[in-house]
């Protein structure tokens, strides 16, 4: 199949659709939250393009499918994936900055007072501070 624009715009939005807009399990088995946010950028160029609204449509479904388990885990720091087949949320456990920042980075263009909201305590919990007023945010550990 040769893919362009629309057709590779369609075949994304049926996956989500078909996956209660939870995302598209860009591994086996595994719909990251992250990667839904790529997505709706998408949308959002192509409803610039042709007139639609399938960005919003998108949203609307993302934000009621993370409802129930959360964008955000108990300690503020974005929730990473959910097991497709048993719909078990893997949390960010370690508080990985990865997480947060590139989930965070892509969702500010959409939903920037969300993500303004909730940045400041996230990178509060990373920064450690250093000789002569510097800054590092060390890697996480790896996960099991």
């Amino acid at each position: 199949m040769l893919w362009d624009r629309d057709s590779l715009n369609e075949h994304i939005y049926w996956q989500l659709v078909q996956n209660g807009y939870l995302g598209v399990a860009c591994e086996p088995n595994c719909v990251f939250q992250i990667c839904i946010q790529p997505a709706i950028l998408g949308f959002r160029l192509h409803d610039l393009i042709t007139g639609g609204k399938r960005a919003e449509e998108t949203v609307a479904g993302y934000e009621r499918a993370w409802a129930g388990f959360g964008r955000l885990d108990e300690n503020g720091h974005c929730n990473v994936v959910i097991l497709k087949d048993s719909k078990i949320l893997i949390g960010n456990e370690g508080a990985s900055a990865q997480t947060d920042a590139w989930c965070g980075s892509l969702m500010n263009m959409w939903n920037r007072e969300f993500v303004h909201e909730h940045y400041p305590g996230q990178i509060a919990d990373y920064l450690v501070h250093g000789p002569d007023g510097t800054l590092s945010v060390p890697p996480a550990s790896p996960a099991d």
